[in-house]
């Protein structure tokens, strides 16, 4: 607190403490004067009426003197609390002062020594950064130029070899050239080379054909005799002895040795059988949808039967008809086949045994793959339920082949008028494509 507040707030303090107390009257000093007009009794009672209210006004008097008394000694300690402030306040604005030297001088110190302190150090890291660079360059300036000179005589026989290889690389690549002009001046057909490849190997391989081939045919010969043979005594012998037949049906049964060797209706051999076929069709895939790799998967699948039945036992794909059926080809009706009740009832077992393995093969999951042939995949799907596999592998076929009445829609007018309406979400447009497709 200044000095000037102090002094004003100490003279406001002794200035109350010093004004006079008003004066007190005590009753002992009162005296009272009897009235003569009044009466005693009436007098005594005001007196003790007047009394009262003394001893009343005293003990206010003393009451007010108390609290004063109070408020002095009060007032008293928040003036020595005053002055303690006042010594702290002053202590306060001295640190305060002495603080702000300090900022001065450490702003000055900022502002003034330390840019240039850190300007001097920076050059100076330049000026040892310049020394050591330049030492550096001028030390891998001098390595390379020993290094040059160490290895300029290899360098330059390495240069010599090369130019010599390049030369007689030119060298040959023009007689290569004067060939090739020569060839091409006498180019043969394709025909010619056929021709000279098999007169080179026709004086090597001649006798070994010629005798393969005249072995070939004399065993042909012997076998086609054998079997016409083997044929002519069987019908003999069966013409000179009674047939076996039954008593409901008359139908004749020849012996298990009366089946076929060929076709589909013969007995199981080793030649013959389901893992024969297995073998032959493990490889056939199916490549595409178009109508090309149906050929030829349909004609693949006929060569296996063919090299499993020594025959060809059903049309190849060019040549089918929209109402073609495997089983009326292969066995045909009871009552009305070429085949005897024997032959018959051996095909029937063959076309249920090699259907099934037929179907095992068809759903594979090498034969018909979803990448590769997506359209297909799904009409196999479609025919899961069946489980002849000659069935699924003709409905697979005939109903992607729109010739065989198979299912066919022209869908390019649908794809031109393909657009996404305004607003529409992608989902939608892709539910449409897929019930367009």
């Amino acid at each position: 607190m200044p000095p000037s507040l102090r002094s004003k707030k100490q003279a406001t303090v002794l200035d109350d403490s010093s004004s006079p107390s008003p004066p007190v009257d005590h009753p002992s000093t009162v005296t009272m004067i009897p009235d003569p007009n009044l009466n005693p009794s009436t007098t005594d009672t005001s007196l003790a009426i007047t009394s009262d209210r003394f001893e009343i006004l005293l003990r206010s008097i003393k009451a007010n003197q108390v609290n004063i008394d109070h408020n002095q000694a009060a007032i008293q300690a928040l003036v020595s609390k005053l002055d303690i402030t006042s010594s702290a306040l002053e202590t306060t604005s001295k640190h305060l002062i002495t603080l702000s030297d300090q900022v001065e001088m450490m702003t000055f110190t900022i502002s003034k020594t330390i840019p240039q302190e850190l300007q001097s150090s920076v050059e100076t890291v330049k000026s040892d950064l310049r020394v050591d660079f330049s030492t550096a360059i001028t030390d891998l300036s001098t390595k390379v130029y020993q290094d040059l000179n160490a290895h300029h005589s290899e360098s330059l026989q390495c240069f010599k070899s090369h130019a010599s290889s390049i030369a007689h690389l030119a060298t040959d690549v023009s007689a290569l050239s004067r060939t090739l002009s020569t060839i091409q001046d006498t180019t043969l057909s394709k025909l010619d080379v056929e021709r000279l490849v098999v007169a080179k190997w026709q004086d090597e391989l001649d006798p070994h054909i010629q005798s393969h081939y005249d072995l070939k045919k004399e065993i042909d010969h012997k076998f086609s005799t054998l079997d016409s043979t083997i044929k002519t005594t069987i019908e003999a012998h069966l013409d000179t002895h009674s047939p076996l037949t039954t008593s409901t049906t008359g139908t004749v049964f020849r012996p298990r040795s009366a089946l076929p060797s060929t076709g589909f209706h013969q007995a199981d051999s080793r030649d013959f059988c389901v893992s024969k076929l297995q073998k032959e069709i493990k490889d056939i895939k199916l490549f595409g949808d178009k109508l090309k790799e149906l050929e030829l998967f349909w004609d693949a699948i006929l060569c296996a039967f063919t090299n499993l039945c020594h025959l060809q036992i059903y049309p190849y794909y060019r040549d089918l008809k929209s109402d073609f059926d495997f089983y009326q080809h292969l066995i045909g009706d009871e009552n009305n086949t070429s085949l005897s009740s024997t032959e018959y009832h051996q095909a029937t077992r063959n076309y249920r045994t090699f259907g099934d393995a037929l179907r095992i093969f068809l759903h594979a999951e090498t034969t018909i793959s979803e990448t590769t042939s997506p359209t297909t995949y799904l009409r196999l799907i479609s025919l899961c339920d069946k489980r002849d596999g000659f069935i699924i592998l003709r409905d697979l076929i005939f109903s992607l082949s729109p010739q065989l009445s198979g299912d066919y829609y022209d869908f390019r007018q649908d794809i031109m008028q393909l657009s996404i309406h305004p607003g529409e979400h992608l989902s939608k447009f892709y539910q449409r494509i897929i019930q367009l497709y």
